[in-house]
């Protein structure tokens, strides 16, 4: 802790004001200071000593001043928050993600799908690129399904299925034809979907990747439309289901 006492420097300086005080006394009253050299050195003597006792008092004090163990005082309460500041000023404007060269024109090279105005519509990317085919769809499944309807239509009007294939509402030879539909039932005189020539049986019998006369059951799927579609693929060497010749 800092002294409040006086330093060193202080100390000199008021011995030599006293004795300066002292010795104008002398000068300009010497009958008021009739003393002997005694007397005066006395006087000297008594001076240093109250300078002394004071210079003592006060180092006595500085110490006592020092030894001061200052602790703190609990903590206060917090004090009430402030009112809010002013808001501050908008931020600049970010860019479009038209403007490439970021200079907040609308420049002509930034039209870049050309339709003669600079926006958003720019920042389009690349169409991408067309996904693969997917699976051609299960046929069979679909036909089969609709067979099922087809029978269970005829049950709830009363109707039912016959002791032959060519009348259990059944497609027998997986054809995708039932019944009457089925050109085998018109070979074989309605006792069975397959028939029993080379254009009804459903076979490819000469190997050339048609059959019969309808190509029922059998079909590819053509990609020369907008959109693709699954068609048979009949023999056209067959004239008729009657036919027993494939390749001629």
């Amino acid at each position: 802790m800092e002294s409040s006492g006086f330093s060193q420097k202080k100390w000199k300086y008021l011995s030599f004001a006293l004795m300066g005080i002292l010795a104008a006394g002398v000068l300009t009253q010497p009958q008021a200071f009739a003393l002997t050299d005694s007397q005066l050195k006395k006087k000297f003597d008594e001076i240093w000593a109250a300078i002394n006792g004071l210079k003592e008092k006060d180092t006595n004090l500085q110490n006592q001043i020092n030894t001061i163990q200052l602790t703190p005082g609990p903590k206060g309460e917090d004090g009430q928050d402030g009112t809010d500041g002013i808001d501050g000023q908008d931020g600049s404007n970010g860019l479009n993600c038209w403007d490439l060269n970021g200079d907040g024109a609308h420049d002509e090279t930034e039209d870049i799908n050309n339709d003669g105005s600079v926006n958003v519509l720019d920042c389009k990317g690349e169409p991408g690129k067309d996904g693969s085919d997917g699976q051609d769809a299960d046929v069979s499944a679909l036909e089969a399904r609709i067979d099922e309807l087809d029978a269970r239509v005829l049950e709830l009007e009363g109707g039912g299925p016959g002791d032959t294939e060519c009348t259990d509402l059944i497609d027998n030879d997986g054809d995708g034809h039932i019944d009457s539909d089925d050109i085998g039932c018109g070979v074989t005189n309605g006792a069975s979907e397959t028939g029993t020539t080379q254009c009804s049986d459903g076979l490819d019998n000469d190997s050339d990747g048609y059959w019969d006369y309808d190509g029922a059951g059998h079909v590819v799927v053509d990609h020369t439309f907008p959109i693709p579609i699954v068609v048979p693929v009949p023999d056209l060497a067959c004239a008729s289901a009657s036919d027993d010749d494939e390749s001629s």
